[in-house]
């Protein structure tokens, strides 16, 4: 799962002791006395977290905002909450927009020597509005921290807004081994302690705040299912559908994901998904009916390895957003989240034959990106979804009208 690393430093939120955020272009008359008010700046820097490879790969982290095939490390917005410990409320609850995020001119000043808890959210715009009723108004650490939403499920390549990402750090006491935490020269907060206790199966130095998405992607390999067309050119080539001799010519493919929750809290905790927050189903449909989306087709890095004049397949990418589902060990087989394909087939007496193949979801023993939550569960399912895991599923559609896992 690819971590994101370099760091977008942030010189972040301007706290007064009254907790009223000001402008950083310009130090306020309280900001030029915030020594004499017992408080200190402090400032830190982001990477997200990989959904792609191994847990264990170093470093770990990737930049932000590099990923330019589907945009999944995309940083757009940037919610920054603090609560000071033992307390109910926060000090502080700033959205910062694109532009403050990469100024590099923002700060944040907790008073010295105060342990404080940080809550990081980025992107709350891609869970289109049920954030704003609950942001504008008053709320406690407890409503924050078990607050639902509904995410918008999409295909990678549509998520124009961003995937909404957390990171949740407590007890948090400064460690002022570089800066000297004033506005000019702040207190560089070092996570690193915190990121080993959270994932320490990732390797590496991670002193930066480590961005979570809160969906897991699902990605299916359909081997071999799109074959480049005879009419195709170095300069143009186009894909027809290579589905196999024992489907049905006239009828589609039906690809669903089915059974997962229609909301999910906002930070993860260690409570199983109500039964009733069942969603039923993403779907996309192959074949008969449909075109072959360009954007789907997984084709060589060398486009000369594709041979024109000569039959070549190429395998074919689904790829969906489903939200975290912490499911009970007695859960029924039809409840399970899992991928379904409803198809045809040409029977032997020439009659439509309909066909239903199911697969549940598993997650093997990989660790998790917060296991430390994870752990905690009353029950642990082997078709939970777990938020920002990678799961990539091979398929392959067979002469004989079957579909293999």
């Amino acid at each position: 799962m690819n971590l994101f690393k370099n760091k977008i430093s942030l010189l972040s939120f301007l706290l007064l002791l009254s907790a009223v955020f000001s402008s950083c272009s310009r130090p306020s008359p309280q900001q030029e006395d915030v020594e004499k008010n017992n408080l200190q700046y402090v400032s830190c820097s982001f990477s997200t977290l990989r959904s792609h490879g191994d847990d264990t790969e170093t470093p770990g982290t990737t930049d932000p905002n590099t990923d330019q095939d589907n945009y999944e490390d995309r940083i757009i917005s940037l919610r920054v909450i603090l609560f000071y410990r033992g307390t109910d409320r926060p000090f502080f609850n700033k959205k910062l927009e694109r532009a403050e995020i990469s100024s590099k001119a923002i700060v944040f000043s907790i008073k010295k020597d105060k342990p404080f808890d940080m809550y990081i959210i980025a992107n709350e715009d891609s869970a289109q509005s049920d954030f704003v009723p609950f942001f504008r108004n008053s709320f406690t650490r407890t409503e924050l921290e078990t607050f639902r939403y509904a995410p918008v499920l999409t295909s990678v390549t549509d998520y124009g807004k961003g995937i909404l990402m957390t990171a949740c750090y407590k007890n948090l006491k400064l460690q002022r081994t570089e800066g000297k935490g004033s506005r000019v020269d702040p207190y560089i907060l070092d996570l690193s302690a915190q990121n080993r206790e959270q994932r320490p199966n990732i390797k590496g130095e991670r002193k930066a705040v480590e961005l979570m998405r809160n969906l897991a992607k699902v990605e299916l390999i359909l081997k071999d299912l799109v074959e480049l067309m005879p009419s195709s050119t170095k300069e143009n080539k186009s894909f027809q559908w290579a589905i196999p001799y024992g489907f049905h010519d006239y009828k589609p493919i039906v690809v669903k994901f089915k059974n997962y929750p229609a909301t999910t809290t906002l930070f993860p905790i260690s409570e199983l998904t109500p039964s009733q927050e069942r969603r039923e189903e993403i779907s996309e449909t192959l074949g008969r009916g449909s075109f072959v989306n360009y954007s789907y087709v997984v084709v060589p890095t060398n486009w000369e390895d594709i041979s024109v004049g000569g039959v070549r397949t190429l395998d074919y990418k689904l790829s969906f957003f489903v939200p975290e589902a912490f499911n009970s060990l007695t859960q029924e087989e039809k409840d399970k989240p899992q991928i379904v394909f409803e198809y045809y087939t040409n029977s032997m007496s020439g009659y439509e034959d309909p066909k239903i193949k199911s697969f549940p979801l598993q997650n093997g023993t990989t660790p998790t990106h917060y296991d430390y939550i994870v752990n905690q569960l009353s029950e642990k399912a082997d078709w939970n979804i777990y938020r920002n895991r990678y799961y990539k599923i091979p398929v392959t559609l067979t002469g004989k009208g079957e579909i293999i896992f």
